[in-house]
């Protein structure tokens, strides 16, 4: 599924590119109205690519980070036409992690537990943006807020022994699955561009970073939207 999404991801950069060249070629023509002079709103849809840093959970790890899409809708409130408020809320596919841990055991017999760990997260934020320029085309903008996450994640362990005391000897036991759900307050800052299709319709990309002592989030998005 993530490499599908992969795949997509120049697709939806090309389309950004283009609509930042038509916008710089309707820059002579008449440019839209500021969206906080005649609107006070705006809602848009987006899907991004997600990465999470859950390399603290025991054992060894593979690798440290998880890839997965991320879908999302927002709607943002302007109080002038630069200063906006936004919330948001997103859900997260799968995310997968694998780590294994050595157990003490006799000589000639080995055992480990390998635990496959899976991600689902869902979040609410609430974004303080500035959007720069005025009556333009296309507006970059900066933001920074809070993230509140709802991670659940799934753990199925198994217990793998080696014994090569006589016959080798394999075998696997199952154990029971486990499944908690936590709830977690980030940082978020978020950067990215504003380019209108319309007076209203507006195509949007942004990059957004969560953290709590580090950067542990990280989303690259691409979304349609309309002013009203």
């Amino acid at each position: 599924m993530c490499n599908t999404w992969l795949r997509l991801v120049p697709v939806f950069v090309v389309s950004i590119l283009s609509v930042a060249e038509v916008a710089l070629a309707q820059a002579s023509a008449s440019a839209p109205v500021a969206a906080a002079e005649e609107a006070r709103f705006d809602a848009a849809g987006y899907v991004a690519w997600f990465r999470a840093n859950r390399g603290g959970i025991g054992g060894q790890t593979f690798r440290d980070w998880f890839s997965t899409p991320r879908l999302s809708l927002g709607i943002g409130c302007y109080w002038t036409e630069h200063l906006k408020t936004e919330v948001e809320f997103a859900i997260t596919g799968q995310g997968r992690l694998v780590s294994f841990e050595e157990l003490e055991s006799e000589p000639d017999v080995s055992r480990y537990l390998y635990r496959d760990h899976t991600y689902r997260v869902s979040t609410l934020s609430l974004v303080q943006a500035w959007q720069f320029r005025r009556n333009a085309w296309v507006h970059p903008f900066l933001g920074a807020g809070i993230d509140v996450d709802w991670e659940r994640r799934t753990v199925e362990t198994s217990l793998q022994v080696s014994d090569n005391r006589t016959e080798p000897v394999f075998t696997v036991v199952t154990l029971p699955r486990e499944t908690r759900t936590e709830v977690i307050p980030r940082a978020v800052a978020v950067a990215g561009l504003k380019a209108y299709l319309t007076r209203n319709a507006f195509l949007r990309t942004d990059v957004r970073a969560s953290f709590r002592e580090s950067v542990d989030q990280v989303a690259w998005r691409f979304g349609i939207g309309l002013d009203f």
